[in-house]
């Protein structure tokens, strides 16, 4: 028959080995929510415009692609990142290396007209506005 002494010893050890693993699910499962993280929008019409504000953080204007798809719009952000760390004192080295993707389908009631849209980026804030279309407006007859 085992100690009481010996049982809390399994007992701190099984506790340790938990820990760790709760520890690095939860590690794994916040980068995870990091990459695959959605684009904030605000979107908005004028008397002659439609406004589509996006929240993008910590993105330069090099690193956002914009594309016209009929009636859709794509905005894409991506991101690298390497860092590299060096301890002479203990002989260590590590290198980390990052890379996130942030993408958005924005979908409008009319076909984009590519060369009346513009687009500008002012802080963390992208803005693309272009003109409102009317709708094309078909009905079919019934048989």
């Amino acid at each position: 028959m085992k100690s009481r002494k010996d049982l809390q010893l399994f007992d701190d050890a099984f506790y340790d080995i938990v820990r760790a693993m709760d520890s690095y699910m939860n590690q794994s499962i916040g980068k995870l929510r990091d990459y695959f993280a959605e684009i904030d929008v605000n979107m908005y019409e004028t008397e002659t415009d439609v406004v589509v504000e996006a929240y993008l953080p910590g993105y330069d204007r090099s690193q956002i692609q914009i594309e016209i798809l009929g009636h859709q719009l794509r905005i894409a952000a991506e991101k690298s990142t390497s860092q590299e760390i060096r301890n002479d004192q203990y002989g260590s080295f590590n290198k980390e290396q990052s890379r996130k993707k942030v993408e958005r389908y924005i979908s409008f009631p009319f076909t984009i007209s590519e060369p009346h849209t513009k687009a500008s980026i002012e802080g963390d804030i992208l803005k693309i506005t272009t003109p409102r279309m009317k709708q094309e407006t078909r009905y079919l007859d019934i048989e």
